[in-house]
């Protein structure tokens, strides 16, 4: 466990595997997740080199990716998802009939 607040910060060692929702690896596959000094391709490349994985399960979430108990949205699963081809090949979904849970992890704490 890490207090880092990026997945980038996150990536302390290597072949780690996240376990993340649609809406978090959305955000992880757009450019305003990642300063100026570190583009999304410097991040999908140190993911990359470190054979970071993600397990990847869909969530409802708003178009603008929010999510929770008082989000009504569409079901996302990481097929559904834009994201740079690089960043979906480092991970693997999790089909709705296999878990669907609207519960947000801000929800539980």
């Amino acid at each position: 466990l890490t207090a880092a607040a990026t997945f980038v910060e996150k990536t302390y060692k290597e072949n780690i595997t996240f376990v993340v929702g649609a809406d978090t690896i959305a955000r992880i596959g757009e450019d305003r997740y990642y300063s100026d000094t570190l583009t999304i391709d410097d991040g999908i490349s140190l993911f990359s080199a470190k054979g970071i994985r993600f397990i990847v399960f869909g969530r409802e979430m708003s178009d603008s990716q929010n999510t929770g108990a008082d989000v009504k949205g569409q079901f996302h699963s990481l097929d559904s998802l834009d994201l740079p081809s690089t960043l979906a090949e480092m991970c693997h979904p999790i089909k709705e009939s296999g878990f669907h849970s609207n519960l947000s992890s801000r929800d539980l704490r």
